[in-house]
């Protein structure tokens, strides 16, 4: 799924204030911190970005994901801090 660009530049503001703050994410029924951005590139799809997510109850586990498959928090509120 292609993103248009005013949604990417949304997506990409949201996951760098993600990053910088350390909230929390949930995707796949678990916990995650943001803690990458990645521009990547397929003969299928193109340029596309992806976020890299490191699990908050095990540290030791990190998953790289499409970033159009994660719902990131606005900065308004209502989200939760890593520790």
């Amino acid at each position: 799924m292609r993103m248009e660009k005013a949604e990417l530049e949304e997506a990409l503001r949201r996951a760098k204030f993600c990053m910088k703050r350390r909230v929390m994410i949930q995707y796949n029924g678990a916990e995650y911190i943001p803690h990458g951005l990645y521009l990547q590139y397929s003969d299928k799809d193109g340029f596309f970005y992806s976020i890299e997510l490191i699990q908050n109850s095990r540290r030791n586990c990190l998953i790289i994901v499409p970033l159009d498959d994660v719902d990131l928090p606005a900065e308004g509120g209502g989200y939760k801090l890593a520790d």
